[in-house]
């Protein structure tokens, strides 16, 4: 057991969020076939919320954001809104007005 859990789990967090953030920015979701594919619109043909989120993020990790928006307009508008809300969560101590005011369900 490490002396430093904390930090163990800090890098283990950067670590994975790397090895992601790599694999989409150089594989694209659309000609690989080891990428999973959405099971909602394979089994009904009809598009849920989120299908298309794996084309947002190669997009927006290679600077095509026009690209993006049509993959999933919604997930682009949110992606600053879920990163904002995470961090305000893990340093609620520090900025607990912010995470009130973001997780507030007039916002949500």
């Amino acid at each position: 057991m490490s002396r430093h859990p904390k930090l163990a789990l800090w890098i283990s967090v950067f670590l994975c969020l790397f090895i992601g953030f790599y694999v989409y920015a150089n594989f694209d979701p659309l000609k690989s076939q080891w990428f999973p594919r959405c099971m909602f619109l394979t089994l009904t043909g009809l598009k849920c919320p989120g299908c298309g989120s794996q084309r947002v993020l190669h997009s927006l990790l290679s600077g095509d954001i026009l690209q993006a928006f049509e993959s999933n307009a919604l997930l682009v508008v949110l992606i600053p809104y879920m990163i904002l809300l995470i961090f305000s969560a893990l340093f609620k101590n520090r900025c607990e007005r912010l995470y009130s005011a973001l997780s507030s369900p007039a916002l949500v």
